[in-house]
């Protein structure tokens, strides 16, 4: 039976009328999908703006060059407020046998990494987070790579500040900022080591702490 045959054009009469039908009850939920779907992206964009990208590393501040000078507001709890300011200056990313009681495994090379921090006393620089990236733009932090020594001290953390006179931290437990008892000098050193496969030859640094704010600094010739 072929669409010319008047067999055909009769089967396929009702099937018509059915559609019709259908889209005259349900017309009026079909526009109204339209809206809903318009504010279903619009709450997935506020989620993601909102409630997503704050949490995470998603705004770079690029130097270009070896020295920068780094700022962000942020916020904890959303009832304590801070202002960061700091200026970091790389001083050497440079290849070395050990650092910090680790050597590098094998298949990599392990750099030793040294800034200059510079800031007010009172701005809080505590817990930062340092990393080098690789042409490509691939990002090695300071936990991978990496074996210990047997006997050698390794430290914990990064010491973003001087042990003895840290500058401002803050309390997550009284969600208070306890001041240093000691006043931090007006600039100091950072070191750190990450270790990156013997291929791979780091051009950029990283430095970040609160999100979702970082620094990228250049690799000095």
């Amino acid at each position: 039976m072929t669409e010319d045959d008047p067999g055909a054009r009769t089967a396929s009469a009702p099937r018509r009328a059915a559609g019709r039908r259908w889209w005259e009850r349900n017309r009026l939920w079909v526009l109204l999908l339209v809206p809903l779907l318009a504010l279903a992206l619009a709450s997935s964009g506020f989620r993601l703006v909102r409630v997503y990208l704050p949490w995470t590393y998603t705004r770079p501040q690029i130097a270009h060059a070896s020295t920068m000078t780094f700022t962000q507001d942020w916020s904890y709890n959303t009832r304590l407020r801070f202002h960061r300011q700091v200026t970091i200056t790389v001083v050497g990313v440079q290849v070395v046998d050990a650092e910090g009681g680790r050597r590098a495994a094998p298949g990599a090379s392990l750099y030793r990494v040294e800034l200059r921090l510079a800031a007010d006393p009172d701005v809080m620089l505590d817990l930062c987070a340092v990393k080098l990236l690789g042409p490509d733009g691939t990002v090695y932090g300071t936990d991978a790579g990496k074996v210990d020594i047997p006997g050698a001290d390794q430290p914990f953390a990064i010491a973003c500040v001087p042990a003895d006179a840290p500058g401002p931290t803050l309390d997550v437990v009284k969600d208070e900022v306890r001041p240093s008892e000691t006043p931090r000098p007006a600039s100091w050193s950072v070191v750190t080591s990450v270790a990156l496969p013997t291929s791979v030859k780091p051009t950029q640094v990283r430095v970040q702490w609160t999100e979702p704010d970082y620094a990228v600094l250049d690799v000095p010739a």
